[in-house]
């Protein structure tokens, strides 16, 4: 079933040497070809079986904007300072490996697809999309509209979340945790700016999985689409975006009866 794998380790290569040379040698003689990178371009990913990410969080979702349909496995070697919320194992589980290949069990993660312009974006989002100034300490100007209202807003930006980043910045936020496999995408905004101009009634929600939700930039300078904090899209004044959930969900290994069934 699992010809080639692509192993994706952090940038912390030397820490991930040692975890790279034993998920080797425990799949040398089961898997005809294992290929080693750090440094993501979308050919890497052209033919491959299954994609391993050696490292925390941060690398499983950098790896993940680039997969469509191939099954992901997380290993987190960073256990010590990573949550490791979207990995499956960590390093000291590495052994387990040839059983889960053996036997796997796929859990879906939804994501989110953003047209901008009306022209989808190549990348999808795991976690959440930040709509805002990409200086935080510069105030977020924009439209939104949403179940047939429009109001024009400032803040300190927008996040909209899928159940699994419900847990980490959109939380941090104020939101609360909702299942990963939740077809609803939930949205917050971030520091409303209320005055006897703008007083915005359009703060948070969940967006059903045949709702757009939209924004149009009042954005001169510095205006971003985030996509997981990791690939960032220009949004400049008079750009529209629609977010809604992609049909397209990440295919991710675990053991047996040991996914993580809240987030």
């Amino acid at each position: 079933m699992f010809n080639k794998i692509l192993l994706v380790y952090s940038e912390k290569e030397s820490k991930n040497k040692k975890n790279i040379l034993k998920i080797k040698r425990i799949l040398g003689e089961k898997i005809k070809k294992i290929v080693c990178v750090r440094n993501l371009q979308f050919n890497v990913f052209n033919n491959i079986d299954l994609v391993i990410t050696l490292g925390g969080d941060g690398t499983f979702i950098r790896a993940a904007s680039f997969i469509k349909k191939t099954p992901i496995l997380g290993i987190n070697s960073e256990s010590k300072n990573s949550e490791g919320a979207l990995t499956s194992l960590n390093e000291f589980q590495i052994n387990k490996i040839p059983k889960l290949l053996e036997d796997p069990n796929i859990i879906k993660r939804k994501r989110i697809q953003i047209e901008k312009n009306n022209v989808k974006l190549d990348k999808l989002a795991l976690n959440e999309i930040f709509i805002g100034s990409q200086n935080q300490f510069h105030t977020s100007r924009y439209e939104v509209k949403f179940n047939n209202k429009k109001e024009e807003q400032r803040s300190s930006g927008i996040l909209i979340a899928t159940g699994s980043g419900s847990s980490a910045w959109y939380k941090s936020a104020g939101g609360k945790i909702f299942n990963y496999n939740s077809r609803d995408l939930h949205f917050i905004v971030r520091e409303p700016y209320k005055g006897k101009i703008f007083n915005p009634k359009i703060l948070k929600g969940k967006i059903k999985p045949k709702q757009n939700f939209e924004i149009k930039s009042k954005m001169h300078h510095n205006g971003v689409i985030a996509l997981d904090s990791n690939t960032i899209y220009e949004f400049r004044f008079g750009d529209k975006c629609k977010a809604s959930i992609s049909d397209k969900d990440l295919n991710v290994l675990t053991l047996k009866n040991e996914n993580k069934k809240e987030i």
